[in-house]
């Protein structure tokens, strides 16, 4: 009987999992935590909370609301984990309404990551602020919006000054 319960169990969160990995026309905010959520999902961590949290849920269940009943720190901490990725890259150009430079008195720089589930996300990372600002506090999972690469061979003329 408890063998049976287990794989029961097991099937339930396996088909939960799939209805967040294959739910389609999903903003760029939804494909960021269904990252998040599928990253920690597969993590073989033994004292994982968002693997528990997640089978309280039905497999209903849309992402978002999974996502409002999480605590404001642990959502910070899942996006500040998400944003410190190596994989990010920087983008240099001002993008869709994301603006490279200075907001307040934070630094803002545009990076873009590609999720899981192949399609890339652009997003704002905030630094800087002086002594008693945190960059952490400032919301950017709002303002993230979808972005396709294109590789182009760019040709570029540079002036170099020597002495």
């Amino acid at each position: 009987m408890y063998a049976k319960f287990d794989a029961v169990a097991l099937i339930k969160r396996q088909s939960a999992m799939n209805k967040l990995m294959t739910t389609t026309s999903l903003t760029a905010p939804q494909k960021i935590i269904r990252h998040i959520f599928k990253r920690e999902f597969d993590s073989t961590d033994e004292d994982n909370y968002l693997k528990a949290f997640i089978q309280e849920f039905d497999e209903d269940d849309d992402i978002l609301i999974i996502w409002e009943a999480l605590d404001e720190l642990v959502r910070r901490q899942f996006l500040n984990k998400f944003k410190d990725e190596p994989s990010a890259i920087k983008i240099p150009n001002d993008i869709g309404g994301l603006v490279n430079g200075t907001i307040g008195n934070f630094q803002v720089r545009i990076e873009a990551q590609q999720l899981i589930c192949g399609s890339w996300v652009a997003y704002s990372v905030y630094f800087g602020g002086g002594k008693h600002a945190d960059p952490n506090t400032i919301s950017w999972l709002d303002d993230a919006i979808d972005v396709y690469p294109e590789n182009r061979f760019v040709t570029e003329l540079k002036q170099i000054w020597s002495a």
